[in-house]
């Protein structure tokens, strides 16, 4: 998992900054934690923004 709220970068900012050291698996999971997240707020009926 990610820490990114940790740092003053957007996870979009982080994969194009680093896109050539992140390897393809974790690529894939890093999008496969986002749905996740994305099923979990819309399960709960949470309004979410800046995606």
């Amino acid at each position: 998992m990610f820490a990114l709220q940790l740092t003053a970068e957007s996870l979009c900012e982080y994969l194009t900054n680093y896109s050539h050291q992140i390897n393809q698996t974790d690529k894939l999971n890093i999008a496969k934690d986002v749905a996740s997240g994305l099923e979990f707020l819309h399960t709960n009926n949470i309004v979410h923004g800046d995606l």
